[in-house]
C-alpha cells in the first residue's frame, strides 16, 4: 500500500513537473499561448469536468492538443468502449474530493489518471453538450442590458485611440459602476474584442487585488478572448504580440496561476453576459406571458 502511494505521488509530481515546462513553452508565445486557452475554454464548460483545470490542459496541450472530450479508462470500462489499436492513453489528474466526518472540511487533492479523447475510441460517447453559440449582435444586447441594471456604460468616442480600442474608468466606492469608453472608428470584430476586454476589467474590478494594470489588461484579453470562443465569435479582432505579456510573471508557476484566474474571470464574464442575455429574453416575453404562480407559456 505505501509503495503505491510512493508510486502515485511520484507519477504525480512527474505531471506537475511536465505542466510547468509546458507553460514556460508557451508563455511569451502568442500563437501557442492562444491556443492554450482554447484548450482551456473547451475543458472547464462545468465543474468536474475531465480535464478541467490549468495543469489538465497543460498537459492536453501536451499531448493530444486537438482533443474536444476526454474519457478516463474508469468510464470507458463503465461504458464497455475500446480504444482503437495503437491508441495510447493520454495521462492527466483527476480531482478527488473527501469530507471529513469530524470537522466537515472537504479534502481536495489530484490522482495519476489514464484517459483517451473520443476520437481515440472505438464507439464515440454521448457527446458533452455545447454552449449556446451567439451572435454579435447578442453581445450588444447584454451590453445594453448592463447599461439599464446601471453596472456601466459605454461610451462611443474618439478621444481613445484607435490602437488602444477600449478604455475602462472604475466609477464610485467598490467599482460599483464603470464606464467603457470604445473608439469611434472600430469595426465589428474590433468592437467584439474591445466590448469583452472592457466588460471583463468591470468583472475582475470587483475582486480586492485589481489594480489597472499590464497585467490586469492582459488578463482581461485573455477572458474576452475566451468568452468569445464560448460563444463561437470571429476572433479576429484579439491581436496578441508579444510585448503584451505582462514580465511581472517571471516564472512557470505564476504562469500557471495567470491560466487559473483567467479560467475563473473567464467563467465568470460569461457568466454574468448569460445572466444579462437571459433578463433581455425575460423582458421582450413581457407579462401577457406569465401564468399564475410566476410560470411562462
Amino acid at each position: 500500500m505505501e509503495a503505491h502511494k510512493q508510486s502515485q505521488q511520484e507519477i504525480r509530481e512527474a505531471l506537475l513537473g511536465r505542466a510547468l515546462e509546458g507553460f514556460s513553452l508557451v508563455w511569451g508565445k502568442p500563437s501557442a499561448f492562444l491556443k492554450l486557452l482554447d484548450i482551456c475554454e473547451r475543458f472547464n464548460r462545468a465543474p468536474d469536468t475531465v480535464g478541467g483545470g490549468p495543469v489538465n490542459a497543460m498537459l492536453v496541450y501536451l499531448q493530444r492538443p486537438q482533443a474536444r472530450q476526454l474519457v478516463s479508462n474508469r468510464q470507458r470500462t463503465e461504458l464497455g468502449i475500446y480504444a482503437k489499436k495503437g491508441e495510447h492513453a493520454l495521462d492527466i489528474l483527476i480531482g478527488m474530493k473527501r469530507q471529513d466526518r469530524n470537522t466537515g472540511r472537504t479534502a481536495v487533492w489530484y490522482n495519476p489518471e489514464k484517459a483517451f479523447a473520443a476520437s481515440q475510441l472505438e464507439s464515440a460517447p454521448e457527446p458533452e453538450p455545447e454552449p449556446p453559440r451567439r451572435a454579435w449582435r447578442d453581445l450588444v444586447t447584454a451590453i445594453g442590458q448592463g447599461e439599464s441594471a446601471d453596472t456601466y456604460r459605454t461610451v462611443v468616442s474618439g478621444a481613445v485611440p484607435r490602437e488602444m480600442g477600449v478604455g475602462f474608468f472604475p466609477v464610485g466606492e467598490g467599482h460599483a459602476t464603470a464606464r467603457i469608453v470604445f473608439n469611434g472608428s472600430l469595426e465589428r470584430e474590433e468592437f467584439v474584442a474591445c466590448a469583452l476586454k472592457g466588460i471583463s476589467h468591470y468583472i475582475l474590478s470587483k475582486e480586492e487585488r485589481y489594480a489597472f494594470g499590464k497585467e490586469s489588461s492582459f488578463t482581461a484579453f485573455c477572458c474576452g478572448y475566451y468568452v468569445c470562443r464560448r460563444w463561437g465569435l470571429e476572433t479576429s479582432g484579439f491581436s496578441l504580440g508579444e510585448r503584451d505579456f505582462p514580465e511581472s510573471v517571471e516564472n512557470p508557476g505564476a504562469v500557471k496561476e495567470m491560466v487559473s484566474g483567467v479560467i475563473r474571470a473567464g467563467n465568470q464574464v460569461y457568466a454574468a453576459l448569460e445572466k444579462e442575455l437571459e433578463r433581455a429574453a425575460r423582458e421582450r416575453a413581457g407579462p401577457q406571458n406569465a401564468l399564475p404562480g410566476g410560470g411562462r407559456r
